[in-house]
């Protein structure tokens, strides 16, 4: 009899602190500058296929948040916790500060002045891309597996490390000037293993708008067979002309990104 109440206590104590995810998936847009407790999930309206939209903004914490199907995620202020975005979710991160971000599937990132703590920036099988052009990093730069990674500003704290998944490379770019690896200067161009499991070393340099590059970085290749299709690559900064007409053209992805 005891084995059995104690059994009924811990299957009610289960069922009591188990708490769901808060869950916007109406196709409608909502504000959120208050704090809640569960996880939060984004999804699109499945009756109207219509594309839901939240944005985070100062007062709000969250303690994760993942963004799904064709979501937009904004971050204006606050703090969005752990932050996971999974299909063809697009996610911008102006201000406010999140625990880690990971973008994956075909979902897209724009980091500009959001502070990423410890857990890192991590960018995964990701068709879509992620472009950094200012904030925090507070740990790792992450990219694996057909990733795709631009950085033209802020800081590191931790490593980079880019590596494949199978024979699938992945890329991160660094667009700045007075590059060094391992205190030596290197002209603009793409560095990977040449052949090798791995390489690693030293990588200094100024972004093209602000932020320094200090950081130790690892690239894995695809299993020594001289796959160099990791890597990654150091850019000139663009004539003013041409870094308008790329921020018009980002622009103009994720609306139609969004729109679909």
């Amino acid at each position: 009899m005891r084995k059995v109440i104690v059994t009924i206590c811990l299957i009610c104590c289960f069922v009591l602190t188990k708490v769901e995810a808060v869950l916007f998936d109406d196709g409608g847009t909502h504000n959120i500058d208050y704090i809640i407790n569960p996880g939060v999930e984004v999804r699109d309206d499945d009756f109207f296929d219509r594309i839901t939209a939240i944005n985070i903004l100062d007062g709000a914490q969250l303690s994760s948040l993942k963004a799904y199907e064709r979501s937009v995620v904004n971050i204006y202020g606050g703090y969005g916790g752990l932050l996971n975005a999974y299909d063809n979710s697009v996610i911008t991160a102006l201000r406010g500060s999140l625990s880690g971000l990971t973008v994956r599937d075909a979902s897209t990132a724009v980091v500009s002045g959001t502070s990423i703590g410890s857990y890192g920036l991590f960018c995964l099988d990701n068709s879509g891309g992620v472009v950094v052009s200012g904030g925090i990093v507070e740990g790792d730069l992450y990219v694996f597996g057909f990733g795709i990674l631009e950085m033209s500003g802020g800081t590191i704290g931790g490593e980079i490390k880019v590596t494949y998944t199978s024979s699938v490379p992945s890329i991160v770019t660094f667009i700045g000037n007075d590059f060094t690896i391992n205190g030596v200067p290197v002209d603009f161009g793409f560095y990977s293993t040449k052949g090798k499991d791995a390489v690693h070393g030293l990588l200094t340099g100024t972004l093209a708008n602000g932020g320094y590059l200090n950081n130790e970085f690892y690239i894995r290749d695809y299993y020594g067979a001289g796959y160099s299709g990791s890597g990654i690559i150091l850019a000139p900064v663009p004539e003013p002309a041409t870094m308008t007409l790329l921020g018009l053209g980002c622009l103009f992805l994720l609306r139609r990104k969004t729109s679909k």
